[in-house]
């Protein structure tokens, strides 16, 4: 499987989902094995709650 590949370091993240005929696959694979070596799996950081959403502007 081409995920094993990543996982033993023989090919790249970008190199395995290019191949990937099933994608969305390869890429949570990929992610869990990044996951698994404390590697990032985002780019997302400081998410926060909106409190104020929905609520109106009273003045």
């Amino acid at each position: 499987c081409i995920s094993d590949l990543f996982k033993k370091g023989l090919i790249t993240e970008q190199t395995a989902l290019s191949y990937a005929s099933r994608k969305s696959i390869v890429g949570r694979s990929v992610d869990s094995i990044k996951a698994a070596r404390g590697e990032k799996t985002t780019s997302i950081e400081d998410l926060a709650i909106d409190r104020t959403y929905g609520k109106e502007n009273k003045i």
